[in-house]
């Protein structure tokens, strides 16, 4: 079973399994309904990761959860 937590300290880059359509950080208010759950930051390695529960996000209609992970992160805010 692949953990969350796994994700987050991988150095290997994986594609999301299914691609959303668009981009939710460049679409307005595409993470409006999603709720922020876990925010991670790991400022040795330089990366960043956000759990959002999206069961309620019309947006998001073909999952539960999205985990992002920022790696080269040189501010978090």
């Amino acid at each position: 079973m692949l953990r969350i937590e796994d994700l987050f300290t991988s150095e290997e880059h994986r594609e999301a399994p299914q691609p959303a359509d668009r981009d939710p950080l460049r679409e307005p208010d595409a993470l409006f309904d999603a709720q922020l759950l876990d925010a991670r930051v790991c400022p040795t390695a330089n990366r960043a990761a956000l759990l959002f529960d999206t069961r309620t996000a019309e947006w998001f209609p073909d999952g539960n959860a999205a985990l992002l992970v920022v790696h080269g992160l040189k501010s978090f805010q």
